[in-house]
């Protein structure tokens, strides 16, 4: 997978629980010489970005050959080969662990998309290669990674492997769609509401206190810091609703809160993967009621 964002240090070799990250190389891009323009993003006369890809995420997927005589084509492919679906979990996970990675410097939480992907076929023989058109690709803001920093990144990106669980699918893949995909702030608070749900959400009455609780349970270090975080929680939430009902608010007003969102969503995935694991595998009743009572 081509991903393009950020740059990565020379000779930078990172492995994963699932494969590697490379700097991407000419022979990389090599196909991609017929896509036009080369659109490229500089930031401060320093670092630029080719959003052809400047990173290279080498993976295996298991290959299954399944000779069925009843097969038929009309029908939806089998779980059992739908193997290619790990490229999109694999690719989600880059990008989450990305976004939970403190930078060494103020430059900015960094993006990732993904520019192109080429399969090899062992059997055949061949490679597919597909590739997106840059100009339909999102703003991006050039970050080169430290060394530290990469160290990082693959840390929060074998959590994610290793606490995988559907419990909080749907969080995951919301925080980086508001994070990355989302250019409406409107959509993105949306999303990162929809995470915060998946969290923490329950059944009954008076869901916005409880899950403004949760949160300032889970992330407070202080009575102080947990009254302030319930006040933003419940803040966002009436924002989501004025933008859910149809009312006007303004762009400045939705980015604010939807960064707000993000945020919370962001340091309650650090906090469950790093300190409460234990509580990933719950529904999410069962998260806020432990939490609640100080567990």
């Amino acid at each position: 997978m081509g991903l393009a964002g950020i740059l990565l240090p020379e000779r930078a070799d990172i492995e994963l629980p699932w494969g590697r990250l490379r700097p991407a190389t000419d022979i990389d891009l090599r196909a991609l010489a017929h896509v036009k323009p080369h659109r490229v993003a500089t930031m401060d006369d320093q670092v630029t970005i080719d959003y052809r890809g400047d990173v290279v995420c080498e993976t295996a997927l298991p290959y299954r050959i399944d000779i069925d005589p009843d097969f038929d084509p009309m029908q939806p492919w089998p779980d059992r080969l739908r193997a290619h679906l790990l490229l999109g979990e694999r690719l989600r996970d880059l990008q989450l662990g990305l976004l939970l990675t403190e930078q060494d410097d103020a430059s900015g939480s960094p993006r990732i998309v993904l520019s192109w992907q080429s399969v090899f076929d062992p059997v055949l023989g061949t490679n597919g290669t597909a590739n997106r058109d840059p100009a339909q690709m999102p703003h991006l803001d050039p970050i080169k990674l430290t060394e530290a920093a990469c160290e990082r990144w693959a840390r929060w990106v074998q959590l994610l492997d290793e606490h995988r669980h559907t419990s909080i699918t749907v969080a995951l893949s919301r925080i980086v769609r508001s994070s990355i995909e989302r250019a409406d702030p409107a959509d993105s608070l949306l999303d990162a509401v929809i995470a915060l749900d998946n969290l923490f959400g329950s059944k009954g009455s008076d869901l916005t206190t409880r899950i403004a609780y949760a949160v300032a349970w889970l992330l407070g270090r202080s009575a102080e810091e947990r009254h302030r975080i319930q006040k933003q929680v419940r803040n966002v939430y009436a924002v989501r609703s004025e933008v859910a009902h149809g009312e006007e608010v303004d762009d400045r007003r939705a980015r604010e809160h939807a960064e707000l969102a993000r945020n919370f969503v962001l340091d309650s995935i650090r906090a469950l993967l790093a300190h409460r694991s234990d509580l990933i595998p719950l529904k999410p009743s069962r998260r806020v009621e432990i939490l609640l009572s100080g567990g």
